[in-house]
């Protein structure tokens, strides 16, 4: 049998320097490792083993929990056939509220571009290693696929207590042309939420990108979700939604020039209904390639307003391979807000991120000062290794 896998280890540490008790910690885990057998070619074997455990000390929240998760999964697949199947088991354990499931997929090929299928399973709650209550899950999908063209249409149930709980339709769309223009757009439409049998899109996502001539780029995307209200007391947790869409629209220009230095200029407003302060913001970024001994010089500058306030962050950073296979970069900020009324915040950051890769060995350290009024100090740590 031949085994493919990996084991990843993640540190993160956040804490204000000035406020002692303040702590937000979480160390996490995971191995995973796939096995496929010479005598069973078309089946696949899966395993994943996750822990988790988070701490966070501070005058808004305190909390401190842990969970497990175990994945079993058999995958079945063969070329030579035209349907396919999987079935697992997901098992949780911990003080943190977690799932357990346990679930099927059936699918069928019925041409070279065109498949779709079904999965369900279900599903159970845990906290504190109790029972809180379990629900079924189950859907059905179609794809087409041909060559720069891909286009997925899922219907989607969830039962809660022998209720309907939601039912939801995803549909997504991807399309490229001569690597000069692609577009992408997906989304969520509710058909039924709770006891609210009316139809209402929770969730799309538009973006589109053009290449003039050779190194100009353009790129625009429109981003909109309904905002939810969730009752928690209920028996059944109740997110029925109100009016309100959350809303981004994005513009970037970016050009890629032959000697060596890189720009990019952007617009960016978000705004939501009932809320009388949208933002507009507006982004330059510079890159210099090869330049002062680096690899990479990156310099930006973002601004953005409301009416009730100003923003300005700067950035500059400075990436170096020193030696094969290790790479580091620096960087230095500083962000500036300044509201209509009330009292402005100025501050100033460095960090600097160490990646090594050796063979199938990597790690990564990233680490973040602030000496702004909140004063803090970030860690993330990342070690892992691929067999």
């Amino acid at each position: 049998p031949k085994f493919r896998g990996r084991y990843l280890v993640q540190v993160f540490d956040n804490r204000d320097v000035d406020n002692k008790d303040f702590t937000n910690q979480r160390f996490t885990n995971s191995l995973k490792f796939a096995v496929s057998n010479a005598f069973l070619p078309s089946l696949d074997f899966n395993f994943y083993v996750n822990h988790t455990y988070s701490k966070r000390n501070s005058t808004i929240a305190k909390n401190e929990n842990y969970y497990s998760l175990y994945q079993a999964e058999v995958l079945y697949k063969n070329p030579g056939f035209p349907f396919y199947f999987a079935f697992g088991r997901t098992y949780s354990l911990g003080s943190a509220s977690a799932g357990n499931l346990n679930g099927g997929e059936f699918g069928y090929k019925f041409s070279e571009n065109f498949k779709g299928g079904i999965y369900g399973g279900k599903e159970s709650a845990t906290e504190n290693n109790k029972l809180l209550g379990d629900g079924n899950k189950f859907g059905t999908y179609l794809v087409y696929q041909k060559q720069n063209y891909n286009s997925t249409l899922s219907f989607n149930q969830k039962n809660v207590s022998g209720k309907v709980d939601e039912q939801f339709l995803t549909f997504q769309n991807f399309f490229s042309s001569n690597r000069k223009f692609s577009f992408n757009q997906s989304g969520d439409l509710y058909l039924k939420n709770n006891d609210e049998s009316k139809i209402q899109l929770r969730r799309i996502f538009v973006s589109t990108n053009y290449t003039f001539l050779e190194n100009w780029r353009f790129s625009a995307n429109y981003n909109a979700y309904k905002n939810i209200k969730v009752d928690e007391t209920s028996a059944i947790p109740d997110s029925l939604f109100n009016d309100r869409f959350s809303q981004t629209i994005g513009l970037r220009t970016s050009y890629n020039s032959a000697w060596k230095t890189d720009f990019a200029f952007g617009l960016v407003s978000r705004f939501s209904q009932g809320i009388t302060h949208p933002v507009l913001g507006v982004n330059l970024d510079v890159n210099f390639r090869e330049r002062l001994g680096m690899d990479f010089l990156r310099t930006s500058v973002n601004y953005y307003n409301s009416s009730v306030s100003n923003t300005v962050r700067t950035r500059i950073s400075a990436e170096k391979t020193l030696f094969e296979n290790f790479t580091t970069e620096v960087e230095f900020g500083n962000y500036f807000y300044s509201p209509t009324s009330g009292n402005s915040d100025f501050s100033l950051s460095a960090g600097g991120n160490f990646s090594y890769c050796f063979g199938r060995f990597y790690s990564d350290l990233s680490l973040e000062y602030d000496f702004g009024s909140t004063n803090y100090f970030q860690t993330v740590l990342a070690v892992g290794i691929n067999f």
